[in-house]
């Protein structure tokens, strides 16, 4: 499994910018074109804590797709690549965000998909006694109920890409503390 320093070594990197869940880089091909968005674990989250982010992307993906009236609705992405310090995920082109349709001045007219999506989130929440789904829940609500720079209606209609959920340290911290009790503190 390789580590940020070796991907440093072997792609062309820009940094973004630095957030509570490590830094983020965007990956260039030779003619400097965005290829993939690099998340390196060296902040608030650990690398020990890879493990847990991926589990968690992975687990609210399949809680999407087992709730019929939602999964046509929402999509989350999955890292592309996983190391033993970073993840790389997709890097995407979009110009309008869910934040887009409550911003100030000149806001994009908000799509009829957007009430939609929202009110089948609404009908398949806050039912769950399971401690992971009510983290899931939490997390999705914020990326998808509020305002998000991060989720964006498809070209095509649908369905809302989560390109990155809104994630929190202490979200992927508790998660890790679910799965293993005693191995994250």
């Amino acid at each position: 499994m390789r580590s940020f320093s070796d991907v440093q070594s072997d792609a062309r990197l820009a940094m973004l910018n630095v957030t509570p869940l490590g830094s983020l880089y965007v990956k260039l091909n030779e003619m400097g074109l965005p290829l993939a968005v690099i998340r390196h674990f060296n902040k608030d989250a650990p690398p020990l804590l890879i493990e847990a982010y991926v589990d968690l992307l992975q687990e609210m993906r399949q809680w999407i797709e087992r709730k019929p009236g939602l999964c046509h609705w929402v999509k989350i992405e999955e890292p592309l690549e996983i190391g033993t310090d970073y993840v790389v995920l997709p890097f995407h082109v979009y110009t309008t965000s869910t934040r887009s349709y409550v911003q100030q001045e000149n806001p994009p007219e908000v799509p009829e998909e957007l009430d939609k999506m929202r009110n089948a989130f609404r009908r398949v929440i806050g039912r769950s006694k399971d401690a992971k789904e009510i983290v899931i829940e939490g997390i999705l609500a914020r990326s998808l109920l509020k305002p998000n720079g991060k989720t964006y209606l498809a070209a095509d209609g649908g369905p809302f890409i989560v390109v990155e959920p809104q994630l929190k340290p202490e979200d992927v911290r508790q998660w890790a503390a679910l799965d293993k009790p005693s191995a994250i503190s």
